[in-house]
């Protein structure tokens, strides 16, 4: 379990490590802002697509069965490679390119402005909003858990799914001939 576990998880945190950060150089500011989290979670997904391929190894390594809870054990140990490297590989961006940081502040603050809201309201969300990204900004331990929140999700639904569909809680039962 180790060695599939250790070359998917590789796979997928060089993944992350690698396409995330290029991808933010060629989205930038002049991508629009919903077009940008189709790219980022997509992008996503396809990281995390190696849990289910491992499962299915680890699975075939096993004589064909494997329980939920080891599919679910193996997607994440993957996703918390994966996590672990994408958010280290943002830090380590953020710190040698930090007009990125600028760049989703004001992404984030044009995102605010566009809400059909009272400009009573509007002023309270930019202020937030400027607080929050402000916070992340100069903060990496902040920035460390808040991108750690955008990529985890992801990988343990995806490893709940590949648990479920791979292992042999729902297989179904045959009756002998």
């Amino acid at each position: 379990m180790k060695k599939v576990v250790l070359r998917y998880g590789l796979m997928s945190a060089v993944f992350s490590a690698i396409v995330f950060p290029i991808s933010w150089m060629f989205i930038g500011e002049e991508t629009h802002y919903t077009m940008g989290m189709v790219i980022g979670f997509s992008l996503m997904i396809i990281a995390f697509s190696t849990i289910f391929f491992a499962v299915a190894r680890q699975r075939e390594n096993q004589g064909g069965s494997i329980s939920f809870w080891r599919a679910f054990a193996i997607g994440m140990i993957i996703t918390l490679m994966a996590t672990a490297v994408y958010a280290s590989s943002w830090a380590i961006l953020t710190e040698v390119k930090p007009e990125i940081m600028d760049s989703i502040v004001n992404m984030e603050i044009d995102r605010v402005r566009a809400m059909d809201i009272p400009q009573e309201e509007l002023n309270t969300r930019i202020e937030e909003t400027t607080l929050m990204m402000t916070s992340y900004k100069n903060n990496l331990v902040y920035r460390l858990l808040i991108t750690t929140t955008e990529i985890f999700p992801v990988g343990l639904l995806i490893s709940l799914i590949s648990g479920l569909i791979l292992s042999t809680l729902f297989k179904k039962k045959t009756q002998p001939v």
